[in-house]
């Protein structure tokens, strides 16, 4: 993180005073930590698609997006009565809030690169799901299915509307389906 994340940070939080009541400083380190492995996963998406000086990760805008994400999950713990959510809601609403703050900002325009937030949250959340699985290869059919996938979610988030709830269930639906098909092969 850079001087500039833990100034956005900090402003972030403070504007929000009663997200950190109680225990400030684990609420911090937790705010922090999730902060740093976003800001990471998107510097490795950049570097890995070769986006190198055509964007740059707003940290104000990641900051925002994670403090909109804690306040729906904090909702979520009251509402069910529950201390954690499950990995599956976290991704779908970390994915959500993503999109809606759009931490990436494009610096030199390419082609599409109006859709980049969208992109990096496609890949950010098929990670998720071959992770979930430990898939690290797929070869014929299941290569051609998860391609199919990919380009889908992709123009969903460009083209249509979606909220967490919906990228929840797109999220589960994609587990089962792997569950299904490893059974049949």
């Amino acid at each position: 993180m850079t001087v500039d994340g833990e100034k956005a940070i900090q402003a972030v939080i403070s504007s929000y005073r009663n997200y950190v009541a109680g225990d400030e400083a684990a609420a911090m380190n937790v705010f922090r930590d999730r902060f740093n492995n976003l800001f990471e996963r998107i510097e490795a998406f950049i570097n890995e698609y070769g986006f190198d000086g055509k964007v740059a990760i707003s940290e104000t805008n990641l900051a925002h997006m994670l403090l909109a994400y804690f306040d729906d999950v904090d909702r979520i713990k009251y509402f069910h009565q529950i201390k954690r959510v499950n990995e599956v809601k976290i991704h779908a609403y970390t994915a959500f809030w993503l999109l809606r703050k759009k931490p990436i900002q494009v610096i030199d325009a390419f082609k599409d690169c109006e859709a980049i937030n969208e992109l990096f949250v496609t890949f950010y959340l098929v990670d998720f799901v071959l992770r979930e699985k430990g898939q690290t290869e797929l070869t014929g059919q299941k290569k051609e299915q998860y391609e199919e996938f990919v380009k889908t979610l992709n123009y969903a988030f460009k083209f249509r509307q979606y909220d967490a709830h919906n990228i929840e269930l797109v999220l589960l639906s994609f587990l089962a389906g792997f569950a299904l098909g490893s059974s049949t092969d």
